[in-house]
């Protein structure tokens, strides 16, 4: 019977490299500040449609155990009748969700005049606060 060593190599966590930040902020413009912009919204993209299906499924979850408890008429006829609603409600709501995700994961990355400025997305309540 022989043993064998297997050699592990650990890799650190990553770590915002503050070299390639500021590498990537001063390439503003150029074709490796562009594929670096796609590269950065292709990741937001992915993110945002992760979170989006977590949410979805979620929800669907959440919905599946009203209607089951509603089913099963374990609260009064009328209590029941309402959870079966708002489950119904949900199912709706998880469905609108496809297709957010489906505009989400067919979107383009904007050409750079049609970038809203950062504060313009903020909710004017919290614009006003800040100045």
């Amino acid at each position: 019977m022989q043993l064998r060593l297997i050699m592990v190599k650990l890799v650190p966590p990553l770590r915002p490299d503050s070299d390639k930040i500021r590498d990537l902020l001063s390439a503003r413009g150029t074709r490796r500040g562009e594929a670096a912009r796609a590269t950065e919204f292709d990741f937001d993209r992915a993110t945002v449609i992760l979170e989006l299906k977590k949410l979805q499924r979620t929800i669907e979850e959440g919905a599946e155990q009203i209607d089951m408890v509603a089913a099963e008429r374990v609260f009064a006829k009328p209590l029941s009748r309402a959870l079966f609603r708002r489950a119904r409600k949900l199912h709706l709501v998880a469905r609108d969700l496809e297709s957010l995700l489906r505009l989400v994961a067919r979107s383009q990355i904007p050409k750079e005049a049609e970038r809203p400025k950062p504060e313009s997305l903020l909710p004017t309540r919290l614009q006003s606060r800040d100045h």
